[in-house]
């Protein structure tokens, strides 16, 4: 597997640092643990990209597609690479201005692993609660984990999936093809 190469050596900060702090707070406002955390990210972005930090969307037709890094943020105006940097810019405002600035490039395939599960995380807590839906997860991985075994799934389908609203005709297909994955996760991580 290849991994992200220069971006975080021409930085002033540690990224997997960075990931802590964030994950520390996010898991001190939800009371949730840092490993729950951690395997809940680890198996979105199994489902997303089967934990490959560099992958590239590859659409069925040939040619790449939007999608880039572990969770498949994508590229270009309107994609969730763009909100997911200005939300991370809004976060570190109130939190620490020298890090509101940084240069983050739009294509996560060329951020490392911990910087890309900072970036989840911070998108995830500025993301509205989307009104009552079939399960009533809230957009934060202590609801999801709270609704049991399929709280992440819906967490993914409602807050995280670009083809919520694009395509809603698909969701049966989309939680078919998460439940697979997270079936396959199992029988590799959780021997």
């Amino acid at each position: 597997m290849k991994y992200p190469t220069t971006w975080e050596d021409n930085q002033f900060f540690d990224p997997s640092d960075l990931y802590k702090d964030i994950r520390s707070m996010y898991a001190k406002k939800y009371d949730i643990s840092e490993e729950e955390i951690d395997e809940m990210l680890d198996r979105i972005a199994y489902h997303e990209s089967k934990g490959d930090p560099v992958a590239i969307q590859q659409l069925s037709s040939g040619g790449e597609g939007r999608g880039r890094g572990l969770f498949q943020f994508e590229v270009g105006e309107g994609g969730g690479a763009q909100t997911a940097i200005q939300r991370y810019r809004n976060y570190q405002k109130g939190n620490d201005p020298t890090l509101a600035s940084i240069a983050i490039p739009e294509d996560f395939s060329k951020i490392s692993t911990d910087m890309q599960k900072a970036l989840f995380l911070v998108n995830l807590m500025a993301t509205e609660n989307r009104p009552k839906s079939e399960s009533d997860v809230a957009a934060n991985l202590a609801s999801a984990k709270g609704k049991g075994a399929r709280g992440l799934e819906d967490l993914w389908i409602n807050y995280h999936w670009a083809g919520y609203k694009v395509d809603p005709d698909s969701i049966a297909d989309r939680r078919a093809s998460f439940q697979r994955d997270m079936a396959d996760y199992d029988r590799i991580y959780k021997k």
